[in-house]
């Protein structure tokens, strides 16, 4: 069962729709604010924690892809809408 797609694991299009620079242009965070990295990271685990939710097995690819990955939009959207609650703003 898909939840979506197109959505590469580098998560570009994150750092677009959330107005943050992409993790390569980012400098260290060493005092424990959300970074680009830290935000891809929780999209993951999120995603990874939706398939298996639902039963279904995180790696076994699907549609020549992790299946983890087809939860990504559902994830991303969980994400961006925590994300104003725990930013120090």
């Amino acid at each position: 069962m898909t939840r979506g797609g197109g959505f590469a694991p580098g998560m570009g299009a994150l750092a677009t729709s959330l107005n943050y620079a992409p993790a390569s242009q980012l400098r260290p965070n060493f005092d424990g604010g959300l970074t680009m990295l830290n935000i891809e990271k929780a999209i993951e685990a999120a995603a990874r924690a939706l398939c298996r939710l639902e039963g279904n097995p995180e790696n076994t690819k699907f549609g020549g892809k992790p299946m983890w990955q087809s939860y990504l939009p559902p994830a991303k959207a969980a994400i961006e809408a925590a994300l104003p609650h725990l930013r120090d703003d």
